[in-house]
């Protein structure tokens, strides 16, 4: 049986207030095209569906256009899809009954983690249990005759042991959820907790054939059987170096997992650049399509390099200056309080410059000086 992980989707996603509804409508086509090709019985999306609570128009528009695609091009394969901490449980779950009868499995309320999505091939079954981004407090239980309200590593202890007794071990038994497991590899992208009380122990998947993670953005690999598929694009510029992919799983006899990695050609790379206004001012035409964060290094100030360099690379989102580095460069002179002003300036001008000022310069600066003096005993 054939089964495909994919997650973190942030349909209606801005990155820098450039909207990436394009950019998920590309990527959305190359994964149908994916399964034109490649015919699986299973597709996983583990959560964050939407980059946001109450979804744009144009995002549920993307949602709704996919399943349909989807489900017209492959008829027979269930399509089994969960919250994340940015959707809204209850919009997202909306008509799941009528999608149910379309073999369309949105999983929303957490009382129902123990009721799986069946799935039988040949000889081969597989559950796949469906657990939703659980807030702590989800589940109340009580000890002492005291509401115990739990934590959220606990809420997902408690979804998992109410599983574990329904579990048919005979069975392959996959856990969809969405999770920041200790010891996973964060990016800028994610919506993080206070500290660590988001944070769950892995150990407390332990049993499952496979687990399909959604959450952290990084592809990665948690245990032997805990897996990241990661988001489907690049979100932040901290993942300007990371490769994303699908995770397509093939469940052998003997309960064999086997993975590997789908690469899907994004509408645009990301990358960060560095150098002086100079050097990327040459035409670079590889990058014209391609998002970029970019910091100049010249230690003169350039006037309005945005709009400068985006005659040359379209789609640039964040620019920063750097004229200086203050933790490697020190001053060469001391400047002290109820010292001569004059000397100060010719100090942090050196300091910032590495070099004195121009005649020009100091003649300019002892004039307003004068002003500002005369102004102040007038």
């Amino acid at each position: 049986m054939k089964i495909l992980h994919t997650s973190d989707w942030h349909l209606g996603r801005y990155l820098h207030e450039h909207p990436l509804l394009e950019d998920q409508q590309h990527i959305l086509d190359r994964l149908l095209e994916y399964l034109r090709e490649e015919k699986n019985d299973i597709l996983l999306i583990s959560g964050d569906i939407y980059d946001r609570s109450v979804p744009a128009p144009g995002a549920v528009k993307l949602l709704s256009s996919f399943l349909f695609k989807a489900r017209n091009l492959a008829p027979k394969m269930q399509i089994c899809i969960i919250p994340g901490n940015h959707d809204s449980a209850a919009r997202l779950g909306f008509g799941s009954e009528l999608f149910e009868a379309a073999g369309i499995h949105f999983r929303t309320e957490p009382e129902k983690v123990d009721n799986p999505v069946r799935v039988t091939k040949g000889t081969e079954t597989v559950d796949v249990y469906m657990l939703p981004f659980l807030y702590p407090g989800t589940y109340i239980i009580l000890a002492d005759d005291d509401e115990l309200r739990l934590s959220h590593e606990d809420a997902v202890r408690t979804a998992v042991e109410r599983i574990r007794q329904k579990m048919d071990t005979t069975h392959i038994n996959i856990l969809v959820a969405h999770m920041f497991t200790r010891g996973g590899q964060t990016s800028d992208s994610e919506r993080t907790f206070v500290g660590t009380a988001g944070f769950v122990n892995p150990d407390i998947l332990g049993g499952f054939d496979y687990v399909a993670l959604g959450h952290l953005h990084r592809p990665q690999q948690i245990d032997e059987r805990i897996f990241y598929s990661g988001s489907l694009l690049k979100y932040s510029f901290s993942e300007a170096g990371d490769e994303k992919r699908l995770l397509q799983i093939e469940v052998g006899g003997e309960r064999e997992i086997k993975t590997r990695d789908v690469i899907l050609n994004p509408l645009r790379d990301m990358k960060r650049l560095s150098g002086t206004f100079a050097e990327l001012s040459r035409n670079n035409h590889e990058l014209r399509n391609t998002y970029l964060e970019i910091e100049l290094t010249d230690q003169q100030t350039v006037i309005n390099p945005m709009a400068q360099l985006r005659r040359h690379y379209p789609y640039i989102l964040s620019l920063r200056q750097k004229l200086y580095d203050n933790s490697s460069t020190s001053l060469r002179g001391e400047i002290t309080p109820g010292g001569n002003i004059e000397d100060d300036f010719l100090i942090f001008q050196d300091f910032l410059h590495e070099s004195p000022p121009s005649e020009e310069k100091k003649k300019l600066f002892t004039k307003m000086l004068q002003e500002v003096r005369a102004h102040e005993t007038a």
